[in-house]
């Protein structure tokens, strides 16, 4: 389980998403997890290296970004 909830942060910090709190596994690939003290849920998919967001305002889970570094490396 070790080698999975390390897989699961390493797809969630790729779309900016740090200190995940309360990892479930929904699939074989797909994990649901809870971001800090905000409570935002995230579905975290380790084959395709995909996050959806929930969204409660439109009841549906919204495919995100991924982040990109705006750190220049000199």
């Amino acid at each position: 389980m070790n080698k999975v909830t390390r897989e699961v942060r390493e797809v969630a910090k790729q779309y900016g998403y740090e200190r995940l709190t309360c990892i479930i596994r929904m699939d074989i690939t797909r994990y649901s997890a809870m971001i800090g003290k905000t409570g935002v849920k995230i579905l975290v998919d380790i084959q395709t290296a995909r996050v959806w967001r929930w969204s409660p305002f439109r009841r549906k889970l919204i495919l995100e970004q991924r982040k990109v570094d705006t750190k220049v490396s000199k």
